[in-house]
Order: C-alpha cells, then structure tokens, then sequence
C-alpha cells in the first residue's frame, strides 16, 4: 500500500479555517517564516472551497475526491508544527475530523474514508487509513528523518491495516504491535552506550509531550507503559525469569483491539510529536518555495467556482 498522505480540497478548507479561529496569533508567526500572513490563509482557504464547490458539479463522485498532490498536505503539516505553542491539538483535531464528517455525509463511504480522514496528532498532520477505526493508524504527511524509525513506523501501520476482523487475533499478530511499539520508543529516544532501556525511553517521550498531549492522556500511558514493558517481555524472552512475567503469563493478551489500543496509540502520538519537532526547525527555503508554487496551483481554483453562484464561498466566513 501507498504510505502517502493525499487528501481532497475540503479537507484543507476545513482545517485551516479551524486553525485560523482557534490559534490566530500562532498562525501569524509561523506564516511570517514564509512571508505570508492571515489574509494569505483567508484567501487560501476559500480557493480550497472554490475548488470543492467546483467538485461538487462533477457527476462522478472519484473525481470528486481526487486527492491533492503531496505538497499540499506537506506545507500544512509544516504550518501546523509551528502551532504547538497553543497547547494539546486534540480538541482542534476533533473539531476538524467533525467539520469534514459534515461536509461529506451522504457520500460514497469508500471515496470519504480514502482521502477525507485527516488526523492531527500531537501537532502533526496525517491521514487515517485502512479499517481498523477512525483515528488509527496515521500515515503523516511528511517522513522522519531517520530512516530506520521511518520503516518501523511504516510497518506497523501495514501490519495493523492487514489485521483481519475477527474478535480474537492469533497470538503474534496482537503482540507484534506491543514489540513493534516498543521498538519504534527505543528508536526515538536511545538511551546512552546505544543500550536498550525501554522504560527510559518511554518516560523521555512522555516527558517531552507535556505541552502538547492532555495530562489525562499522559498519565494514562505512564501507568500503562510498565505493565506494558513486562509483557513485551514475556513475549520475547518466554522463560520468565526472576519473577518477570513468562510466555505462559502473557499468551493470552494483545489478542483484540482493546489490549493493542494503548500501545498504538502512544507509538503513533510518539511519531506524530518527535515528526512536529522536526518540521518545527526545518528549513524555510523549502516551505517558502512550496507555498509560493501552491498559490500558483491554488490561483486557478478561484475560476472553478460555479458560474453565477457565491456558494464557492467558506461557510464558515458568515
């Protein structure tokens, strides 16, 4: 499958108006990185609108969700990054996910689940794919800069997406997620000399979220994570040891979504946070050449609107 995150025009009508109303004052600073300012993002934001409104007409609903090119998605998970000064995202991601579910009810399910799932995890933007549920798992919109945590992450949403829907896993295919969680926190935080100590791993990325993620949500996993670490141990080493946990103790778990929803949960808001870190601080020429390209792209939109009508116009502008 495309690890690709594509979406279709009304998505980013929806989430930039949603960023623009809640975090204004953020949006203002980060669009000055790239010489643009709010009334760039209003006149954006009914281009989006104008073409959605143009796709509206078309009698077949694919060409109605024809995901936009790449670089659209990229430049609004850059602009997003540089909001984390708000706080937590995931009233705004509710909020956007809400606003799209509206706009698109009553449309072929399948052309609505494949390019209108937007997702802003811990500051970074992506899209929900496969069937496992409405927020998971999240391919996002740009890739991290390590390679190896890359693939890992990469495989665990093709692992999770190809889970069959059964009420009761076989054993490997639950606890791959657990090991692969774990792994993909002791890519992003390694602790010194290269030695695996998950439990400090872990307690780093919590630690590092506090702004960014509800305290309710980061206590949760602080208290699941050590109970997580000793299964994922029983898995792996089997014999159980010194009173750690044995194959035998751990068989029977990870064997349904509730068991696995913890860990792939915190692992992708894992990747979401240290991915908002990096677009944080990348470089701007790229972003400034890209926005410059899309309003030539977005420029054209204006002239999709129906002849005659206003409806192009966002229905959020009054």
């Amino acid at each position: 499958m495309e690890l690709t995150a594509r979406l279709a025009p009304v998505v980013f009508a929806e989430l930039y108006q949603e960023l623009q109303s809640s975090c204004a004052t953020q949006m203002a600073d980060r669009l000055a990185d790239i010489d643009r300012d709010l009334d760039w993002l209003s006149l954006t934001i009914q281009r989006y609108e104008a073409l959605w409104a143009y796709r509206l007409t078309l009698p077949d609903p694919q060409e109605r969700y024809q995901p936009l090119d790449a670089d659209h998605a990229a430049l609004a998970a850059w602009i997003a990054a540089g909001l984390r000064g708000y706080g937590p995202s995931n009233e705004i991601n509710q909020a956007v996910q809400q606003a799209v579910r509206d706009r698109t009810a009553g449309d072929p399910p399948e052309l609505v689940r494949d390019h209108s799932r937007v997702a802003l995890v811990a500051w970074s933007l992506g899209q929900v794919v496969g069937d496992y549920d409405r927020s998971l798992p999240v391919v996002f919109c740009e890739p991290l800069a390590d390679r190896s945590v890359q693939l890992a992450y990469e495989g665990l949403v093709q692992h999770v997406v190809g889970l069959p829907e059964v009420d009761e896993w076989p054993e490997m295919l639950g606890s791959a997620v657990l090991w692969r969680a774990c792994g993909l926190a002791d890519g992003l935080r390694p602790q010194r000399g290269g030695r695996s100590n998950l439990e400090a791993s872990v307690n780093e990325l919590i630690a590092g979220m506090r702004r960014y993620v509800s305290s309710t949500v980061l206590l949760q996993w602080a208290k699941e994570w050590p109970e997580y670490t000793k299964v994922r141990n029983g898995f792996t080493h089997v014999a159980g040891e010194n009173g750690a946990y044995s194959f035998a103790d751990v068989a029977s778990r990870m064997r349904n979504r509730s068991e696995v929803a913890p860990a792939l949960t915190s692992a992708t808001t894992f990747i979401g946070h240290s991915l908002a870190e990096e677009l944080l601080d990348s470089p701007l020429a790229r972003w400034r050449a890209v926005a410059d390209n899309l309003e030539w792209e977005l420029q054209a939109y204006e002239d999709f609107a129906p002849a005659g009508s206003d409806s192009w116009t966002s229905p959020h502008s009054g």
